[in-house]
């Protein structure tokens, strides 16, 4: 069975200490540098993450510097050349749901 992009670089992080004590997830540092790679600027990417954690254009920078490496070199040949994305609220009743559609070309 073939192992999970996301896992992999887990597992690669954790086996070289890179992460140890973080304050962020490294789900949300890793979907950072993602977006970064795919041309998204440092402001960009705060905004993006902002629904899920404040931080910082520094933080951002930080992790990309700690991360963008292994990353772009276990994940290159898998990063699409175009990504769509639509953006959806619904409301039902008082609650607000936000949906997100990803198409990868």
């Amino acid at each position: 069975m073939k192992e999970d992009g996301v896992q992999l670089l887990k597992y690669l992080l954790k086996e070289k200490f890179v992460v140890i004590r973080e304050r962020t997830p490294v789900e949300i540092m890793l979907y950072s540098v993602f977006l970064y790679l795919c041309r998204f600027s440092l402001r960009n990417v705060t905004v993006a993450i902002a629904i899920f954690i404040k931080r910082s254009r520094t933080a951002v920078w930080k992790w990309i510097q700690k991360f963008g490496k292994i990353v772009k070199e276990h994940l290159a040949d898998e990063m699409p050349d175009a990504v769509i994305i639509d953006e959806t609220a619904l409301k039902i009743g008082d609650t607000r749901f936000w949906f997100w559609f990803v198409f990868g070309s």
